[in-house]
């Protein structure tokens, strides 16, 4: 199963085990942080929000994955992925900086 599979079935557990020992979460105004086991409370926390789903697209030739509230909302906001050794090196969630979204010439996955 690929990230927003998991992230959608809401396995956590799955997610925290695809994270490289030295991941890094980047989220705007917040502090970095880094290590397995600090970044895999990031999903601690989207266990507690409104549910989202993700959905793989692209924006200026960059994969990204789409975020947008349950039931049917429309995308908000995005999350980057940094993979390396097939373990997710660096997560960019972009939940408090929405703005990005603005004027973004975003392509879902499935168009490509």
């Amino acid at each position: 199963m690929n990230f927003a599979a998991l992230f959608n079935a809401r396995d956590w557990d799955a997610l925290r085990r695809m994270l490289a020992d030295d991941v890094r979460l980047r989220q705007a105004r917040r502090p970095e942080i880094s290590g397995a086991a600090d970044v895999g409370r990031f999903f601690t926390y989207y266990a507690e929000y409104p549910r989202v789903r993700i959905e793989p697209a692209w924006l200026e030739g960059r994969e990204i994955l789409l975020v947008s509230a349950e039931p049917s909302g429309g995308p908000s906001y995005f999350m980057l992925l940094e993979w390396r050794e097939q373990k997710i090196s660096l997560i960019r969630d972009h939940r408090y900086a929405r703005y990005i979204m603005d004027g973004a010439d975003v392509m879902p996955a499935a168009s490509q």
